[in-house]
């Protein structure tokens, strides 16, 4: 049946897009989480260095700059690498469950069912417009 088909197809590309969708997100909230820790070190280490230039004109207060300054470089990278960008495989899966859900709508039922029942009877005719009815009417939503 072309009907049970076609949602099977918008079945499997919606559970592919859901997926990619969910692996994305967590490799973002890693990434984010990697630089937000980093971002804590830098702040931290200027505190630090802060105070060591108070307390000494020169020396240690170059190195805790650099190690200040390494930390920021990381979570700018860190920051760069999570930003937000469409996964193709996703956006292509969820492309191939809207025409699936678009030709369901679109299809005859009725011919289809009855071909496959056999039955000619008007209460079957009546159950199956019925369950069209229903169907068209959760796909609707």
């Amino acid at each position: 049946m072309r009907v049970l088909g076609l949602l099977g197809v918008a079945a499997q590309a919606e559970g592919l897009r859901l997926r990619r969708t969910t692996a994305v997100t967590a490799r973002r909230i890693g990434l984010r989480a990697a630089a937000a820790a980093f971002a804590g070190f830098a702040l931290v280490t200027f505190h630090v260095a802060g105070w060591l230039a108070l307390r000494e004109l020169y020396g240690p207060t170059l190195a805790a700059t650099g190690v200040a300054a390494a930390d920021s470089v990381l979570a700018a990278i860190f920051l760069f690498l999570s930003r937000t960008s469409d996964d193709p495989v996703a956006y292509a899966a969820s492309q191939v469950r809207d025409q699936s859900l678009r030709e369901v709508r679109n299809l005859q039922m009725i011919p289809e069912v009855m071909s496959v029942i056999g039955w000619r009877s008007p209460v079957a005719m009546l159950g199956v417009l019925l369950v069209e009815r229903v169907i068209k009417g959760f796909l609707r939503k």
